[in-house]
């Protein structure tokens, strides 16, 4: 019972883990888009581009860590399984 719990608590994590990166990607995305669309423009504003090209870096960092995250559940789940077949 304990293993179950313990799997579908990985699994859950996991879960939101994926939704965070996804967030994050999603950000980066429309961000890029609006810098573009600020440079692009007759007369670029150059102050509305940099502050999208922030939030760009603000959410490529937060994407990072939650790819860190990821890996240490990975490594748990690896460290448990090994445990669970000895």
């Amino acid at each position: 019972m304990q293993i179950e719990l313990a799997h579908a608590t990985q699994v859950r994590t996991l879960s939101e883990l994926t939704n965070e990166l996804n967030e994050s990607l999603g950000a980066i995305l429309l961000n890029c888009d609006a810098s573009l669309r600020w440079l692009d423009r007759a007369e670029p504003d150059l102050s509305e581009a940099l502050t999208s090209i922030r939030r760009v870096l603000a959410d490529a960092h937060r994407a990072a860590e939650t790819v860190v995250r990821v890996g240490k559940l990975a490594t748990s789940a690896q460290t448990s399984s090994a445990r669970r077949q000895d």
